[in-house]
């Protein structure tokens, strides 16, 4: 399941403001914020080997930025909670497959 940012981008807002009900810029003390519009993501590697390792794990985060001295804050997707659940991405990959498998016998035909 492709998690598009504008289907859960009023949860980020809720969850942040839940959670942070408060919140002012640890820089300038302002309480202007503004979320960036799109996830920020941030590859994980097991070694530092000088490259970029593309395709492996990640942590997707989204990004405030406060309106006044322009400081930038990220917080983590799955730390809000909501990233799609391991049972639900499964279930797509295994439609997606099954999807695929339907238009390969059709072609056949």
């Amino acid at each position: 399941m492709a998690l598009k940012f504008e289907d859960i981008k009023l949860k980020i807002i809720e969850e942040l403001k839940k959670r942070v009900p408060d919140f002012r810029c640890p820089v300038c003390n302002k309480g202007e914020m503004v979320l960036v519009e799109g996830f920020i993501n941030h590859p994980l590697q097991d070694e530092l080997t000088g490259g970029i390792v593309l395709g492996g794990k990640s942590v997707p985060t989204v990004a405030i930025v406060c309106k006044n001295c322009g400081h930038t804050m990220e917080f983590s997707v799955g730390a809000l909670g909501l990233l799609p659940k391991q049972e639900e991405i499964k279930k797509e990959k295994e439609s997606n497959n099954s999807d695929y498998d339907k238009k390969d016998k059709q072609t056949k035909n």
